[in-house]
């Protein structure tokens, strides 16, 4: 017998039988997720696959990356003439490739477990002609992270280089979607005159004290308001300026040049003992951004016309995403720059294994954390946090409120580790139903539930409790806002929502599976205070029944000793405040600059 396996939503990708396998979630559209029933058979949810999310993986898509790196770096210095570091293409390249080796690894197992699952499957391939080279790391994001088609094109490298080649293939158009890749986008900005003039005038002073100067690029989330920018200028004495593109910059020609198929075809002699580097060297012949091999040297001319600086220190956010800056940044390595980046998100620091803290710890000199130390890791304040613990009554209205933060489940296209997969989002929903089951009634009568931005409630939220409230994250009150305002606060994801509850000191309870949220070593101390003092419980129903407990005086428990102790302790190692936050940040990016980089702590 043979099975039809279904690897995207592309309608014109499947059939209609009735033996038909779902290769995942993302198959799917909306109403066939609301519609499945037991027996639909979809592979990235077989238990076995839980092992895809683990620092096994990890380990395992780092060690193909450290392996591959060196290789690509002498060929790509030998296919366009120049003699960079390897640490020049770890900066520049390094973001894509990783993440690429974790897209393919993350489809390559769930299309083994298929296979190995199901002897004779047969599918609907994306013909050769139809493949396509995306321009830059942005597009890939892009690609990878929202289309059939890409996601379909991939798919079909995969099988074709590991299993018997499919038989059955249909072309598929790409202008439609091709018009929404990030490098097709217009994006103009409207300064006033007097906007026009400062941009003009901090481009003319940088450049013409770039060497004594900390440039700060893309900076602006961490800086949170314009104000907070010009008191840390002027508390340097003009030591740290932002980074302006020139505004006489004209967009450069997006139209991609065609492939120089037989260089890329040079690919594959890079590494033949390796299956799985075999699997990343085929695919890449097609797969390869235009911007690192055929747009190379426009790109490179393109970065400079855009950063015409060299600043003695650059502290950049946007490493991964952004072509442009990271050829400027490399390039200013390599002439002696040291570069800077920001932790920009709550699980830095905590999880066991975090691919975009490898990635901009490893192309970085300094990182700066929320509060926690490593090597090369600079802790310092968090000016968001900063600014709502200072703004935040200290008598807050009384309210019988109690706010429930919620993250996604899976279901979409993977691109890095942690993956949360399949097997993970059914362990977090059930982690969810069994806190609803234990919870007194009367109690969820006052709970909000607040899912991410742009993501609507799970079903189980909505069918049978509709005493339960959704919170739609309207414009005119923030989530910032609301838990200000929130009697207790409910986490059940270690993301960075949690954070900043106990910075507003906001009585919190928090209860995630540990096997699906590992801790680090160096962080467990710190979790240990959480679960003793009953802000983090190890199951739903100890959660639940601690909610019961202190529901009547949160702040009983919430205001001890021991509690607070336990809170502070914590907060000053992952989300660290302070009253002189842009003091504090002045001194940490001049004596990056100076060389001194312990003297704050």
């Amino acid at each position: 017998m043979s099975n039809f396996l279904v690897l995207t939503k592309l309608k014109n990708f499947q059939n209609n039988s009735p033996d038909r396998i779902y290769l995942g979630e993302w198959c799917l559209s909306d109403n066939e997720n609301d519609g499945i029933g037991s027996d639909t058979i979809i592979i990235s949810k077989h238990p076995s696959l839980s092992r895809i999310d683990s620092i096994h993986s990890f380990n395992f898509t780092i060690k193909i990356y450290e392996r591959l790196l060196p290789k690509f770096s002498c060929w790509l210095n030998k296919t366009h003439g120049v003699n960079y570091s390897e640490r020049y293409w770890r900066i520049v390249f390094g973001p894509f490739l990783l993440q690429y080796i974790q897209t393919v690894y993350h489809r390559t197992i769930i299309l083994k477990k298929a296979h190995a699952l199901y002897r004779n499957l047969h599918t609907i391939g994306l013909s050769k002609k139809s493949f396509t080279s995306v321009k830059n790391t942005n597009d890939f994001l892009y690609c990878v992270r929202n289309t059939d088609a890409w996601n379909h094109q991939l798919l079909t490298q995969i099988w074709n280089v590991l299993f018997k080649p499919i038989v059955l293939y249909k072309n598929y158009y790409w202008d439609d979607e091709s018009s929404e890749f990030p490098s097709k986008k217009n994006v103009n900005f409207r300064y006033s005159l007097k906007t026009k003039i400062i941009i003009r005038a901090t481009i003319f002073f940088v450049k013409l004290f770039e060497k004594k100067i900390v440039g700060l690029c893309g900076t602006d989330i961490m800086l949170y308001t314009k104000k907070n920018l010009l008191v840390l200028i002027l508390l340097s004495k003009l030591r740290i300026m932002p980074i302006f593109a020139p505004q006489n910059v004209k967009k450069p020609d997006q139209d991609k040049r065609d492939t120089n198929q037989d260089t890329r075809n040079q690919l594959l002699a890079l590494d033949g003992e390796s299956r799985f580097c075999r699997l990343i060297l085929e695919t890449l012949t097609i797969n390869l951004p235009l911007d690192f091999l055929e747009n190379y040297t426009d790109t490179v001319k393109r970065s400079a016309t855009f950063y015409p600086y060299q600043p003695s220190v650059i502290f950049a956010i946007g490493w991964i995403e952004d072509d442009l800056m990271k050829f400027w940044a490399a390039m200013s390595s390599e002439k002696g720059s040291k570069l800077i980046s920001l932790q920009h998100g709550g699980v830095y620091g905590q999880f066991l294994y975090t691919t975009y803290e490898y990635l901009e710890r490893g192309s970085t000199d300094f990182f700066i954390s929320w509060g926690w130390s490593d090597k090369n890791v600079i802790p310092a304040p968090v000016i968001f946090a900063s600014i709502l613990t200072r703004d935040a009554c200290i008598i807050r209205k009384k309210t019988k409120d109690i706010l429930w933060a919620i993250t996604s489940p899976g279901g979409i296209y993977l691109t890095h580790l942690p993956f949360f997969s399949s097997p993970a989002s059914k362990a977090y929903i059930d982690w969810q139903k069994r806190f609803l089951k234990n919870t007194d009634q009367n109690i969820l009568n006052t709970i909000t539930i607040r899912p991410r931005p742009g993501q609507s409630a799970p079903p189980h939220f909505l069918s049978g409790r509709k005493i339960l409230k959704i919170d739609a994250a309207n414009k005119k009150e923030t989530f910032y806002d609301s838990l200000k305002n929130t009697k207790i606060f409910i986490v059940d994801n270690l993301n960075t929502t949690f954070l900043y509850g106990l910075a507003l000191n906001i009585p919190t309870i928090l209860f995630w599976e540990r096997k699906y949220w590992p801790i680090r070593d160096s962080a467990k101390p710190y979790f240990n205070l959480l679960e003793k003092s009953g802000i983090y419980h190890n199951s739903p129903e100890s959660a639940a029944a601690f909610l019961n407990k202190i529901v009547d005086d949160p702040g009983g428990w919430w205001n001890s000793n021991a509690v607070q102790n336990a809170r502070k302790k914590f907060c000053d190692t992952y989300i660290r405040t302070s009253g002189h936050y842009l003091k504090d940040w002045v001194k940490i990016l001049i004596n990056i600059q100076k060389n001194h980089t312990n003297t704050f702590s």
